[in-house]
């Protein structure tokens, strides 16, 4: 049987070299990703803050222009084309 070959002193040494500190590496990517994160959150709340500006402009378009359409006695388009006729 070789040195380390299924004893028990063997495995508790496996198992506590890969209990202890995690590497130097991790703590960055932890960092990187906690940058993204942030960086994402600051997308998300510019995008909505431009979609909310959309909407408000494109609500008062709609408001001007059906205001504008019922004091002129203009009729509106008819989703059926055989309400034409």
């Amino acid at each position: 049987m070789g040195r380390w070959a299924n004893s028990a002193k063997g495995k508790l040494d496996a198992e506590r070299a890969c209990a202890g500190k995690p590497p130097k590496k991790e703590g960055s990517r932890v960092r990187d990703l906690e940058k993204r994160l942030a960086e994402s959150s600051e997308r998300e709340k510019t995008t909505g803050k431009l979609l909310q500006e959309k909407t408000l402009a494109l609500t008062a378009a709609l408001e001007q222009h059906t205001a504008t359409t019922s004091l002129s006695g203009t009729p509106r388009v008819s989703a059926t084309p055989s309400s034409a006729e």
